[in-house]
């Protein structure tokens, strides 16, 4: 989705933005966010003044990095329901429609992020690989999350059950490429939970 797919004024363009900036993690800058959105720096930085100044939104910038730290008065979950969309669910769904994952930072990256957004909004997995990889996050993150993991873990088993399909058992979900590091995915799921940026 564009920013300019909505017309000038509309408060969507600015929702769009945050959602953007959530979504970019540690390439949350001006230029990736312009360059995700087809607007221009100036347009994104308009928005995040706009969301700053009328509705209580906490954005820090570290460098060039701008972070989401409060939704004030919006509720974050319901951001991207508003725009028809869930920009972390397409992220997730394309790492797993790929047959062979590539994994690096950025793929990481964009696992964990997309991982935090589906409890943030409540997402319900798309396949059965991302049905897997979210029961295998609930058991990393059921001893300091616990409501963040049993929303993975319920929605995975849901999944399965409307779907007539077998959960692959964890070392399968690991051999098959769909996680390439589970101590590591603990501890950046971990981390992004607590708010920290690993990237």
């Amino acid at each position: 989705m564009r920013y300019k797919d909505f017309p000038k004024h509309d408060f969507r363009r600015c929702l769009l933005v945050l959602v953007t900036l959530n979504e970019l993690g540690e390439r949350a800058t001006l230029h990736y966010a312009a360059q995700a959105l087809e607007c221009t720096r100036a347009e994104v930085l308009r928005a995040i003044e706009l969301a700053r100044h009328q509705f209580h939104v906490g954005i820090d910038k570290n460098g060039a990095v701008y972070r989401i730290t409060s939704w004030g008065v919006l509720d974050g979950g319901g951001v991207a329901a508003a725009l028809g969309q869930s920009p972390g669910a397409d992220r997730l769904s394309q790492i797993f429609e790929t047959e062979s994952i590539v994994w690096n930072r950025e793929t990481e990256a964009d696992l964990v992020n997309s991982l935090v957004d589906a409890v943030a909004t409540r997402r319900q997995p798309r396949s059965g690989r991302e049905a897997d990889v979210y029961r295998l996050s609930a058991q990393l993150l059921k001893t300091r999350y616990r409501t963040a993991a049993d929303f993975l873990d319920s929605a995975a088993r849901q999944f399965h059950y409307q779907a007539r399909t077998t959960a692959r058992p964890f070392p399968e979900v690991v051999r098959e490429g769909l996680i390439r590091d589970v101590p590591r995915l603990r501890n950046l799921l971990e981390k992004r939970m607590d708010g920290v940026r690993s990237w």
